[in-house]
Formats: structure tokens, sequence, C-alpha cells
């Protein structure tokens, strides 16, 4: 069986900010827990949901915490693949397990040893932890102190990760030092303000403020001790990486006091820990600051450098000095001017956008050119800009109110032949019709067939740009360097570990998107499975149970990329219903007394059941058709039959299809499906042909499948709001008009942060929402999810402000 797993010195990152070795985790586990160990083939398994391990997960929409499900640990393969990325990170993992890259214009995955140098990786733009802020205080000693209650009350931790020490002999203590004057006063407040008490200066001896204290000192190692390790050890507590907004700002403003650096070509955090230096990278990620690191080797340290795209941010939250210092200035104003950024998207953008442009009309300058035969990212402000261009074309395209086919063809700028293949014709027929030929009615019929093309080719544009947008929600980083790490010497291990999150099989660590393997614990035996096949799949609603006011795709914990694959999507809601009811019970009891028979004539050696008796209960429950003749028919009709659609099943599909199209034909109507239900029709139509054994697909075959096709969309596909069929519900999981709200919500948003430094008051963005037609508790529903998204966040209770990527 194959190993997907990771060297047990890798470090995952809990949903706390704790940071563990996953080898010394998962063994800690099966210590704990030997009562839960499940053996398996070169692997043991031990289940974990109950124990309350909580990880950062995705389901490449939005990043949440979940539940550990299990964790494993298997035989180690003869080698590990290492694979570095552009942000300075790296993996150590088996060579088939699974990493994320971006290849055929998808997110997908390929085994560890597949992965190639400049792969793009997705990776998230910002993530929060959840932690306890409570610190203990029962320490002993007799001096007079005030120690801190929460995390955000110890103003002097942030010292203590740069230049901090403690010292225990005859007394015990601990300091803070720095070789600028001007830090001094700042530390000597932190140190008064967490303790109560003034600190002894130092300064002019050895630039040290101390603080002895055995209270103190007992409090630090306690509840922060990976800042009271040597330098080359120091980390940052998970407390740190939960707390509030404001004491992860101040701690990473005074570290970079101690550690940090204005260099000529940027901004750095300096550390002779690889792991403080990972730490501060993380840290810097939940503020959606982003970060590389890199490996000064002259001097065997750390430079945790902000990306230039970030540099203005992290001076603006975390520095607060914007405009003072004209180093600073100048790198602000430098990067505004150099659109050659770490923040950029795959080129495959490129070739939507080109796509994009082509389809409505639009003069392309052959910009992406280098960027798509280069393999280079393509600029994050680039992109939006080309969005911008391409939405406010199709806001001009819906304008446009032509009464003649060649009005509406020069409006729209297609040439003669464009309109001619967008709408299945010659040249010369648009010639021929621009020109006064054919009749009055062929030339209506004509411009009629133009006006619904284009709406379709404005749906697959907006399908496009939905495309280039779910990319936007991740930050992009490259693969520079993928290594072969043999199982021996430091490296030496007789297991590798994992552990499996359900259903996203995704975990955050790292600031990267990483896989844990989809698998299947039965029987002592955890299995890797491979698929190509049909798929049913069945599960229960998010929440437990269907609610009535919610679109069914929003309670379906299914990214919509995937859902929208599925040909059939039904609800299966439990209503009391007596005579459905009687017949359940009926046959459930039935099972279990037949079942109760069988078992006292097997066991009981003077049985006096009689077989009449036992073959009449066995005949309740038979089934109309038994399992294996069914396995049978099934196999047989795939293996034989290739039903071929006669003329009439084309024509009632045909109408079916053209039919809901119709319905999105005035503007501002929602598409009310694609050519995907058109291919699911088919695919329907062909089965119900399969399963009579008919090698002809007829009418009666196209009446079924679009009888079972409607129950479907109404059920799943029906925007609650307007009534309307919205093939966006299913394809990219928000209706037309629930995004009509969002961008309403982000206009004013936008507009109101321009006018407030806080941000866009709550208040205010509900009372423009209300005038617009958006009622309140709606407005807050949304307001929820962009959050949720990424969209938005909140600076301060209250206050909304936009998320610039």
């Amino acid at each position: 069986m194959e190993q997907q797993s990771y060297h047990p010195s890798f470090e995952i990152t809990l949903a706390d900010g704790s940071k563990h070795k996953i080898g010394e985790f998962v063994d800690g586990l099966f210590a704990k827990f030997p009562e839960r160990k499940v053996k398996g083939i070169d692997c043991e398994i031990l289940r974990t949901d109950d124990l309350g391990i909580e990880i950062l997960t995705t389901d490449f929409g939005r990043v949440f915490k979940t539940k550990v499900d299990r964790v494993s640990r298997h035989k180690a393969p003869d080698y590990f693949v290492r694979i570095k990325y552009s942000n300075g990170r790296e993996i150590l993992v088996t060579p088939e397990h699974p990493v994320f890259v971006f290849r055929d214009g998808k997110i997908t995955t390929v085994e560890a040893s597949k992965g190639e140098v400049g792969d793009f990786a997705p990776a998230v733009i910002s993530c929060e932890f959840e932690g306890r802020s409570e610190l203990e205080k029962h320490v002993s000693g007799k001096k007079e102190v005030t120690l801190p209650d929460s995390v955000d009350e110890c103003f002097a931790t942030s010292g203590f990760a740069s230049e901090g020490y403690s010292f225990a002999g005859s007394s015990m203590e601990v300091g803070l030092s720095n070789t600028n004057p001007a830090v001094i006063p700042e530390m000597r407040e932190a140190m008064q303000k967490s303790f109560g008490v003034e600190p002894i200066d130092y300064t002019s001896v050895n630039r040290t403020l101390r603080l002895v204290s055995k209270p103190v000192y007992e409090f630090m190692h306690i509840n922060f001790p990976e800042l009271m390790r040597k330098s080359k050890g120091k980390r940052i507590p998970g407390s740190i990486l939960s707390a509030d907004v404001d004491t992860r700002v101040a701690f990473l403003r005074a570290a970079f006091m101690g550690d940090g650096g204005i260099e000529s070509e940027a901004l750095c955090y300096r550390t002779s820990s690889r792991g403080l230096a990972e730490d501060y990278q993380d840290l810097l990620l939940t503020l959606s600051i982003h970060s590389r690191i890199a490996v000064d080797s002259s001097t065997n340290s750390y430079k945790v450098y902000i990306t230039g795209d970030c540099v203005e941010r992290f001076v603006e939250i975390v520095l607060k000095d914007k405009g003072q210092n004209e180093k600073v200035k100048w790198l602000i104003e430098r990067n505004k001017r150099n659109l050659r950024t770490h923040d950029v998207l795959p080129p495959y953008v490129g070739e939507l956008i080109k796509a994009c442009l082509k389809k409505l009309g639009m003069k392309y300058d052959g910009y992406f050119h280098e960027h798509l035969i280069g393999n280079y990212g393509v600029n994050r402000i680039v992109v939006g800009r080309y969005i911008e261009a391409i939405e406010r074309r199709i806001g001009e395209i819906e304008r446009i109110d032509a009464q003649s086919l060649k009005e509406l063809r020069e409006k729209l700028g297609y040439s003669q032949q464009r309109a001619a293949e967008l709408i299945g014709v010659t040249r010369s027929t648009i010639d021929y019709a621009e020109r006064g030929g054919y009749s009055e009615e062929e030339r209506k019929t004509l411009l009629q067939k133009l006006r619904t093309e284009i709406k379709q080719v404005i749906s697959e544009v907006r399908e496009s740009l939905e495309k280039i947008k779910a990319m936007e929600k991740f930050r992009w980083l490259r693969i520079k360097e993928v290594e072969i790490v043999p199982n021996e010497g430091e490296y030496r291990t007789d297991w590798v570990y994992d552990v499996t999150v359900e259903p996203t099989h995704t975990f955050i660590s790292h600031g990267l998107i990483l896989h844990n393997t989809v698998s299947v614990a039965k029987a002592g035996i955890l299995a890797t499975l491979k698929s190509r096949c049909a798929l049913l799949g069945a599960a229960n609603p998010k929440l437990g149970r269907f609610d009535e006011f919610v679109p069914i795709p929003e309670q379906i914990n299914m990214a919509p990329a995937l859902l929208s694959r599925f040909d059939l999507i039904f609800v299966m809601k439990d209503r009391p219903q007596r005579e459905r009811d009687e017949r359940i019970s009926r046959h459930i009891l039935g099972t279990h007394y037949a079942g109760e028979l069988i078992e006292r004539k097997k066991n009981v050696a003077d049985s006096t059941i009689p077989q009449e008796e036992l073959e009449r209960a066995l005949q309740k429950i038979k089934p109309d058709i038994e399992p294996e003749l069914l396995r049978k028919y099934i196999a047989y009709a795939r293996r034989e039959v290739f039903p071929v659609m006669e003329r009439e099943a084309m024509e009632e599909l045909e109408n079916f299809y053209v039919g809901l199209r119709a319905e999105g034909i005035d503007e501002n109507t929602p598409v009310p499906v694609t050519a995907r239900q058109l291919e699911a029709l088919v695919r329907l139509a062909e089965a119900s042909a399969r399963m009579r054994l008919s090698h002809r697909v007829t009418r009666e075959d196209a009446r079924r499948t679009i009888q079972i096709v409607s129950a479907s969309l109404n059920q799943v596909a029906r925007d609650p709001e307007t009534g309307k069929l919205d093939a966006d519900i299913l394809t990219v999981g928000k209706s037309k008009t629930q995004r009509d709200k969002i961008k309403i919500l982000l206009d004013i948003i936008k507009e109101l942060q321009s006018q407030n430094k806080e941000g866009a008051p709550e208040d205010e963005v509900l009372q423009r929402a209300s005038e617009q037609g958006i009622e309140e508790g709606r407005a807050r529903e949304l307001l929820d999810k962009l959050r949720i998204e990424g969209e938005v966040y909140r600076p301060h209770l209250g206050f909304y402000r936009l998320v610039y990527r």
C-alpha cells in the first residue's frame, strides 16, 4: 500500500496557534489512548473526533477550523521528498503524498515526487487562530508584583522574542535589552504595565532592564516557555498567535524594534532561530501581511522579508509611522510603481481574460503573451483592472438597444464572420440580411438569435470571471526546489505520520494548503482508493436537517465547482406521513422478525419453528429484484448496450433546454441553465434507454429524463427570492440576486471606508443597504458571509473594511 504521509519532523499548526512536530504529536496520542489503536496493514490508526483537537482547513472557498477525525502512522519508505516554496517554507513528505498544484486550468494534486520547479501552489491570504487568552498565575515567591490575567495584558512578551533573557541562580530574574536608546522607554513602560513594578535600569552598564522577581520568572516560564529559551530555540507562543489584533500588532511592532531592519530594498525581521522566523511569518499572515524567509549564510541567521505588495500595509498597521521615515516612504512608492510583485496569479488567468476579451469584441494588446510563454505569474492588480474593464463591457452590452442585425453587430464590435459563427450561419447570410435581403421576419429571427447567443456569451464570460475570482481567493506560491532525501542519518525513521480531516481532506500549515490522504478505515485496514467512475453521493446537510428557508446548495458542504458536476441532486426530507410510515415500520419489523427466526432455527437444536413460517417471513421482505440479478443486469447494460438517440428524442430535449434558456432572455434575469444541463439530459436519456436494454433513445426516454431533471432543478437551482431558475446557484454558489446584493454592500463599504479611517460604520452600511432594497437581516447575513469568505474584515467592533489582495 502507498504511504501518503509526513516525516515526523514536519510541524503542524493547530487551530489554537500551537505548533507540534507531527511525529511527537501523533505518538503522544497513541501513548495516551492505547485502547483506541486500530492496527491496519503496515499502519496504525487512532480516532480523535471526540478529543477536541481542531485544525484550520479549507474547502477552497473559505478557511475555517474543524476537528481532526483521526491520526495515523505508517511504515516509512526508503526515501522522502522535500519541497521548498517561494515563501521560504518547506515540507518533507513521502514520495506518493499528494500536493496541491495548479495545472491544466485547475487546482489538482500530484504525487510529491512529480512536483516540478515552477509549479504554482495555492496558499492562504490570511488565517486566524482561536485559543485561550487566560494566563496561569499560581506561582511562588513573596515579592509584591501584579501578574496579568490574560495575554493582551502582558505587554512585555514581545520584547522577549527579540532580546529578552531569563536567569536562575541565587536569585531569579528576567530582563530586556536593546542598543537603541529610543526603544528603552517603551520597554520600561511595557514591563511596568505588565507586572506593576519598576525594572532595575542597567542600560548604562549593559543596555539592560532587569526585573529580579521569582514570581515573574516562574510566571513567564509557565505561560511563555517558548520565549524563555536561548536565542536559537526561541518561538512565538500559540497564545500570541491566537491573541486579539491589538496584541498581535504590539508584539510584531516591539519585535521589529529588536529584530527588525530597514534595508535598501525591503523591510525584514532578523533572527538566529529558524522556528522564530517561521512564527514571525505566521503571525504576519494573521494580519494578511505576506513575507518570505531567506537564509543569510554570512551570519547563519534568517530574514523574514515583507513582500513588496504588503510593505505599505505593514507600515500602516504594525509600525504606525507612515510618512516619517524617508527610506520607508521610498520603498512604498517604489512598490506602487513596480507591478512585478510577489502577489501574482497563475498565467492561466491570462488565457481566460484573452478569451473573455475576444468574446465581448474587446481589443487585446498582447499583454499576457510573455506570461503565457514564460509561465510567469500575472500581477493581481493588473488582473483586477481587466476584470473591471470586462464587467464594464458586459454592462454596456446589456444596455445595447439595437433594432437591426447590423446595428447590434457593430455595437458589439463583431465582424460578420464572428456573428455568423456565433449563430451557426454563413458570413454571406449575415451580409445578405444586413443589406436588406430575406424577409423582415427572417431578419428579425437572425437578430433574435444573435441576442440570445450574446446572453450565452455573457454567461460564459461571467463563468470565466468567477473562475478568476475563485483563484483570487488564494495567495499563489511557486515550487522552488524538489529534493530527494534518503531515509537515513538525521532523517532516519520507522514511521511516517498523517492527520485526517473530514470532509475537506485539507489543513493549513506553513501558510500552505496541505493535503491529507482521502482514506477509508474498515475492519482495521486503512486503504487509499483511486476512482474513475460514476459517483453516487449521500450525506446529511451541514446542520443536520434541511432548512426550508435557506437555498439547498448553501446547506451542502461541497464546493460549487464540484457540486455542479452532479447531473442530479435530490433532497430527502423526513416528513411524517402515516401510510408511508406504516409501510416502513412493517418492513423494518418484518426484517427483524425474519432474522430472529433464522437465528433461533440455527442456534436452538429443538426449535419448533415450522419451515413454512420462516419462508413466509422471508417472502414479505424479499426484494422484487434479487441484488445479484440487478448487478448482472446493470453490468450487462453497461457492457453491451450503446443506444443511439432518435430524432423525436432530440427534439424533446432541445425544446426543453431552449425553453428553459428562454426564461433568461429578458435583461437583468439570471441564466436558468447552461450547456452542462443539456449534457446531463443526454446522459440520463441514454441511461434510461440502457435500463430498458434498448439500442434506441426514444421520446419516452427523453420525457422521463425531463421530468426527473425538472424535479431536481426545482429543488436546488431555483432562487427563493425571485422564484426563477438560476444556474449560478450551482456553478458559483450564489444566485444572481445574491451577487447583486453583495456588490451593493461591497460598493457601500468601499465608499464609507474612504471617508472614515476606522472603516465603514456598520450602522451606515445597513442604512444605505436598506435604502437600496436590502433588508437589515439579509444585509447582516451577507456581511457575515463576506467576512467568513475573507472579502471583508472588522478592524474594530462595528466597522468593516475591504480585504485588498
